[in-house]
């Protein structure tokens, strides 16, 4: 998928990118925010096209789960996308993120179909550890989100773009006033102990870890991580702190308008763009590779 020449995303190269469903739910702090239907399609059509190709080789999902070469999501729309964007237009790597209503039941995050939680064994524990994560989201004030969607072009799989991608759902998480968030991860790849790497953690109910499991859906092993937006892997926290001062000057793409407003979120931005002022970088090239 390549976008127009004249696209301002295409001012420097692979540059981060953050489609929005709406700009209700945009920030005050975000200063680049475009309200374009036709372009936020044509970005998350890239986003879509990226996972397609990317899950296809990996042997997860099969030609017919492929609409037009997309594998598309029904949470694709309601999400805010975290993408890269290489200089020649290309989507190179992409993340979901999906903010979930605080009364909203397990049955209707997109964890619920999975393997875990149809098995006899696990899926009340998972159902426990949902709910109790989504008490302290409310009892703390933050939003429960659910990230997803990850995909990465073969070739910047071990790429500082790659890592960026994701260490941005953190800070994005952040602008969005801090989350309590829940997640899929892969275990081919290393992708699952890359994202412990990140600050993952294994989902606990009642003190029991809840395990790995095979998923047929994905024809391959999973685990279902929680992780808190304050509190990133210790490696990279500053570096979630300098992205977050970067955040606000990225380009926004919106589905449809509205009024921007969230006043406690902003401050929370301007929060951790100070922490980062003052800083070295403690991301370097090839972080990420497993030890």
């Amino acid at each position: 998928m390549r976008l127009p020449a004249t696209d301002p995303t295409l001012a420097r190269p692979d540059t981060l990118v953050l489609l929005a469903p709406a700009a209700t739910l945009v920030p005050a702090a975000f200063e680049e925010v475009d309200v374009d239907a036709a372009r936020h399609a044509a970005l998350l059509t890239g986003v879509q096209r990226l996972r397609g190709a990317t899950y296809l080789r990996d042997g997860a999902i099969s030609e017919q789960q492929l609409t037009d070469g997309c594998h598309v999501q029904g949470a694709d729309d309601a999400s805010w996308h975290v993408v890269s964007v290489h200089a020649d237009g290309r989507v190179m790597a992409c993340a979901r993120f999906r903010v979930h209503a605080a009364d909203s039941a397990p049955e209707s995050l997109g964890v619920w179909s999975s393997a875990l939680a149809r098995s006899a064994a696990w899926s009340g524990r998972l159902r426990v550890a949902i709910e109790s994560d989504m008490t302290l989201a409310r009892l703390r004030g933050l939003v429960y989100a659910e990230v997803g969607g990850w995909a990465v072009a073969e070739e910047w799989r071990c790429s500082t773009q790659a890592a960026t991608t994701a260490l941005s759902t953190y800070a994005l998480a952040e602008a969005l006033g801090g989350c309590i968030g829940i997640t899929t991860a892969t275990v081919r790849h290393c992708s699952a102990r890359i994202l412990r790497k990140l600050g993952g953690r294994a989902l606990e109910a009642d003190g029991t870890s809840l395990p790995s499991y095979f998923d047929p859906q994905y024809g391959c092993e999973m685990e279902i991580l929680r992780f808190d937006s304050r509190t990133p892997g210790r490696k990279y926290d500053l570096h979630v702190a300098r992205l977050a001062r970067t955040l606000r000057t990225l380009p926004v793409v919106c589905a449809t308008p509205g009024v921007r407003v969230a006043a406690g979120a902003s401050r929370r931005l301007e929060t951790l763009a100070a922490l980062a002022d003052g800083h070295v970088p403690c991301f370097v090239q090839g972080g990420l590779a497993t030890a």
